[in-house]
């Protein structure tokens, strides 16, 4: 099964994103109910190691921390294949905790046996993945988009979800929730 940790935007502020998803050519621009926050991509886990990583998550700490969407970015160089909204901590503090729950989240794939993809970890909310869209095209929506009022949000909590791909977007399902409820 495809997994991965994350947090949900907050219903309350989809409105804000959506606004965020015009104007750029190729773009296909997400859902709203696939917003969210990825803190660890765990990529094909075998069932056997799923009941593993469950307890592994449930042992962190989830702090709550005050979250800032805020900046835009991309990804692909001058071939982008993705555009997105960054996220930061509210304060440094809430920024550390962020990365540290993100690493939380990474060295519970380790204790479950299970060898996660990893990368440098930058927080960020993807609006859309983009085909045939170029440099200058990107350039041109961040200079209309970019200064957004920046979207505040607190979490608590964040899940683990399973990725199922087909036709269209992919769905994704909370398998489990860890935090607050």
């Amino acid at each position: 099964m495809r997994l991965f940790s994350a947090f949900h935007i907050p219903e309350s502020l989809h409105q804000a994103v959506l606004r965020l998803q015009a104007g750029l050519p190729g773009a296909h621009w997400r859902p709203e109910e696939n917003f969210h926050v990825t803190l660890q991509f765990y990529g094909d886990v075998e069932p056997v190691a799923i009941h593993d990583l469950g307890l592994a998550l449930q042992e962190i700490i989830v702090p709550q921390v005050e979250l800032v969407i805020t900046g835009l970015g991309h990804f692909g160089g001058k071939k982008p294949f993705a555009v997105w909204a960054g996220i930061t901590g509210a304060s440094r503090q809430d920024d550390q905790q962020l990365y540290q729950l993100a690493d939380d989240c990474r060295q519970a794939a380790k204790r479950a046996g299970i060898d996660a993809p990893t990368r440098k970890y930058m927080p960020h909310l993807t609006l859309a993945y983009c085909k045939g869209t170029t440099a200058t095209e990107v350039a041109r929506y961040f200079e209309e988009f970019d200064g957004y009022e920046a979207l505040r949000f607190q979490t608590d909590q964040f899940h683990l979800f399973s990725s199922h791909l087909g036709k269209g977007p992919a769905r994704y399902q909370v398998e489990s929730s860890f935090g607050a409820t």
